[in-house]
């Protein structure tokens, strides 16, 4: 019976875990503790047992970003997700995008302009 419920009990905290990769695609192990509220020891054991099963997949660069996928994810677009969950990147690439024509010195000018807005609207 014991063992029964400690089976559900570790079912349900891989389906939660899962399913915050499965909705977030990129998500960083951080992003992973803070909203499940899970310890790191509780979170780094169960991704491990998901990454060991292939439910979830792990892309390290640089031996300093480690994102999670679920499988259902393509290799080829782990960087490209990654790229766009840094907002600064993916507001340049939106407005590059967005105009038509846009060189250096405009992406420039449009990154300072959002630097000016996000300051004015923190404080």
């Amino acid at each position: 019976m014991v063992n029964n419920k400690y089976e559900i009990k570790t079912n349900s905290i891989q389906k939660k875990i899962f399913q915050y990769v499965d909705e977030s695609p990129g998500i960083r192990y951080r992003e992973l503790l803070r909203i499940t509220g899970f310890t790191n020891g509780v979170l780094s054991y169960h991704l491990n047992l998901l990454h060991n099963s292939a439910k979830v997949r792990i892309n390290r660069v640089n031996d300093r970003v480690t994102r999670y996928f679920s499988q259902d994810v393509p290799v080829d677009e782990f960087n490209l997700i990654g790229l766009f969950r840094q907002s600064t990147t993916r507001r340049i690439i939106m407005y590059i995008l967005e105009s038509e024509t846009c060189g250096f010195n405009d992406i420039v000018e449009h990154t300072k302009s959002l630097q000016r807005f996000h300051g004015i609207c923190q404080n």
